[in-house]
């Protein structure tokens, strides 16, 4: 989780954006956040039949940006994700 940590980390700088200092992918079972949690200090590892959020987000001034996905973990990776939500900006207007 420590090593998945560092490269999603990895690449938000290589695209110019902030590094993830929040919870941002974890498991998900009976509790809303259960481990295992993508951060660095984490020492369980990812195992199959796990299910795992990956919840990030983006901000800045103007705007927060945030979606939610949920994958299993799988013999040879991660499953399709499980909600059929459109993949789309969705824009709310107050």
């Amino acid at each position: 989780c420590a090593h998945v940590h560092a490269l999603h980390n990895a690449y938000l700088h290589r695209q110019g954006l902030p590094i993830e200092r929040r919870l941002s992918m974890h498991g998900m079972g009976y509790d809303m956040v259960e481990r295992p949690l993508i951060r660095h200090d984490e020492t369980m590892r990812l195992d199959r039949n796990m299910a795992i959020v990956c919840h990030p987000g983006v901000s800045n001034e103007r705007l927060f940006v945030h979606n939610t996905d949920i994958y299993f973990i799988e013999e040879h990776g991660v499953s399709e994700c499980l909600h059929r939500t459109p993949k789309q900006l969705i824009q709310l207007d107050s």
